[in-house]
């Protein structure tokens, strides 16, 4: 059944691996160049480990899924001490269960953690190619120009690293294979585990939602049961909510981790994100300036979807609440309070807008690649240079 799935698929299998190939080729010889050249350094709340590329990729969030992974929640005094001695207890609430479970997997068969986050984080992201580029055939879009701009993405990056971009964009785009095919207990399933890789994941339930009576055209009468696959999210979240009010005794505790007791984040309206880092003067540092291009980019382009009917409600949602998270938050880093600083990690996840853009007119979809491309450079340098990019 495997060789059969693999020959019939195989078109898809080489396009996702000539992609895949590319891209962290050009990363891993940036990665190595810089590394031949540059004294080793790590930067406050980083593992000090020697691995060579791999250490890399392991930097700041790495450390709470590799100590969740090793030793599970609330154990702080098991956490083993990382540079800089910063690391506030509690905060590993922050982080959702589902990537450092499949870390704890690959470690408990002697596989060392950060070579475990490294090996998922890659194959995830072979895996989103493939399931994009089969998207992509079921709508009908011939061009691979999508995948470019997802793989050549400034931050693509993380893609390779001890985060959850991976995981969690994969268990995104399976979710919406699964359910353009009206697979949707298949698609449920997807999502239930997508809300336990980041609470994102909870925006699969209205795009579920709306996409099954999409599929019904919105006809009351025709609803069945497979309506119930858009709670699966809600049951993911919640699971891991009760989690943490049977161990920290606080339901909410990953939200008051960010906002309250460890990073400071703040909650904030659209406008004022778009405004903040100008207003504060921010934009002088590169890494916010071209967040806050992106920023622009991808709120342009969400606009314009909303106006193509082409496009099903499902999408503009899902897209809408992803983009309410990336801009609703203001980032406390350490100089100071930021808007852009993290948007361009945290829009990773808006697969609509990748695909809008690679589908447009040619010469526009190759300007942006162009832009990308150049803007991966940068940030790969900054972000090997241990430069405090997301």
């Amino acid at each position: 059944m495997l060789k059969k799935y693999i020959k019939d698929n195989s078109s898809s299998f080489k396009t996702a691996g000539l992609i895949f190939l590319t891209s962290r080729i050009f990363i891993l010889l940036l990665v190595l160049y810089l590394g031949y050249i540059q004294t080793p350094s790590y930067p406050e709340g980083s593992y000090i480990i020697d691995i060579p590329v791999i250490k890399d990729f392991v930097l700041y969030d790495s450390q709470h899924y590799i100590n969740i992974a090793k030793c599970g929640y609330n154990n702080y005094d098991a956490y083993p001490k990382i540079q800089g001695q910063n690391y506030v207890k509690g905060a590993e609430a922050a982080f959702f269960p589902l990537y450092p479970m499949l870390i704890r997997m690959l470690f408990f068969i002697g596989i060392e953690a950060h070579v475990a986050g490294f090996i998922i984080s890659n194959i995830c992201f072979f895996f989103i190619l493939f399931f994009l580029k089969k998207f992509l055939i079921q709508n009908g879009i011939k061009v691979n120009m999508p995948l470019y701009i997802v793989a050549f993405y400034p931050l693509s990056m993380y893609f390779s690293a001890v985060y959850t971009e991976s995981l969690f964009i994969l268990l995104t785009i399976m979710c919406f294979y699964f359910a353009h095919n009206k697979k949707w207990w298949a698609a449920g399933i997807t999502s239930f585990f997508a809300s336990l890789a980041r609470n994102a994941g909870i925006f699969l339930s209205a795009f579920l939602f709306f996409e099954y009576l999409h599929s019904i055209n919105f006809k009351i009468k025709n609803i069945k049961k497979e309506i119930l696959t858009a709670g699966f999210p809600v049951l993911g979240l919640s699971s891991f909510l009760f989690f943490e009010q049977i161990k920290y005794n606080d339901f909410l505790k990953f939200y008051h981790v960010n906002f309250l007791e460890c990073f400071g984040r703040e909650r904030t309206t659209f406008l004022k994100f778009l405004i903040e880092d100008i207003i504060k003067g921010n934009i002088k540092d590169p890494i916010v300036f071209i967040n806050m291009l992106i920023c622009y980019l991808f709120t342009v382009v969400f606009i314009i979807m909303c106006f193509d009917k082409k496009i099903h409600l499902s999408y503009k949602i899902f897209t809408f609440g992803l983009m309410y998270i990336s801009m609703g938050t203001l980032f406390k880093g350490w100089n100071g309070t930021f808007a852009s600083l993290g948007y361009a990690r945290y829009a990773m996840p808006c697969i609509p807008v990748f695909i809008y853009l690679g589908k447009s007119k040619k010469y526009l979809s190759f300007f942006v690649l162009g832009i990308f491309a150049a803007g991966l450079f940068f940030y790969t340098v900054a972000f090997v240079s241990k430069y405090f990019i997301a």
